[in-house]
């Protein structure tokens, strides 16, 4: 299956943290799942990573990932911030240090801490303007 990485962050401590990693077949199973969370954390807005090239040329699955973001905001009526993600995975990898990791927990580990540094960037770039 496909998989996503959740954060949760407390943008008045401007403070992301890694949450969980949603495993998935289907859009719809997405959403189902999206849903439990939400009803569990009740967050104010979804930030969502929309990968681009080095020249800000659009990544072939972005298309997809805008598609998306429009259903997660006509399904639970919440504002979704798109961020430019093109580097967190890279980041992600240095942050996990462990060796000894099966290769499935390391996919896990680095879809949530991909998730942690779009939120946290998010974060910074609203203190700098803020927003």
């Amino acid at each position: 299956g496909r998989r996503v990485g959740i954060a949760l962050g407390y943008q008045d401590l401007s403070l992301a943290r890694p949450l969980k990693t949603i495993v998935y077949s289907s859009d719809e199973e997405l959403l189902e799942r999206i849903a439990f969370e939400v009803k569990e954390w009740n967050p104010t807005r979804f930030v969502v990573g929309l990968p681009q090239y080095e020249d800000h040329k659009p990544h072939p699955i972005a298309k997809k990932i805008i598609k998306f973001c429009e259903l997660l905001e006509s399904r639970f009526g919440l504002e979704v911030v798109r961020v430019d993600e093109s580097f967190t995975s890279v980041e992600a990898e240095r942050l996990i240090v462990k060796k000894n990791i099966s290769r499935e927990k390391k996919k896990e580990l680095l879809d949530m801490l991909s998730a942690q540094l779009i939120l946290q960037d998010f974060f910074s770039s609203n203190v700098q303007t803020g927003a």
